[in-house]
């Protein structure tokens, strides 16, 4: 089963990411994290990594460039696919996650067409992590 960590302090962008999936078909195991602290700490204490991040980073108790350096001291970059959802728009949205391995970066609202490449993405990284 696929596992999504969704770190974003939006209760209602969670929804309806959730909602985009279940309508797909898809059903992962998912984990909310309101706040990059407790996302962090989700992560330091898990066994396993999550197949897929969605990431807003603006959050309400980290700033980016913070939340971003977390992640890369936590081995996260390259062991699981990583994607920037925001409201950050032009110059702001190409600086984000600047000279990390990111994914995608996705504006909000969330919408239904990112699943499918989110997944096979995905799902090819969890294969080559295997071998």
């Amino acid at each position: 089963m696929m596992k999504i960590l969704y770190i974003d302090g939006d209760e209602t962008s969670f929804f309806v990411a959730k909602k985009y999936f279940t309508l797909c078909g898809i059903h992962p195991y998912w984990r909310q994290s309101l706040t990059g602290s407790d996302a962090l700490t989700y992560l330091q204490s898990s066994r396993e990594m999550p197949d897929l991040i969605l990431l807003d980073p603006a959050l309400p108790d980290i700033y980016p460039g913070e939340i971003f350096h977390a992640l890369d001291i936590l081995l996260v970059f390259g062991k699981t696919t990583v994607c920037i959802l925001t409201t950050f728009l032009g110059d702001e949205l190409d600086q984000l996650g600047t000279g990390y391995l990111i994914f995608k970066k996705f504006s909000k609202p969330f919408q239904k067409h990112y699943i499918n490449e989110l997944v096979s993405y995905s799902n090819r990284c969890r294969l080559e992590n295997k071998m």
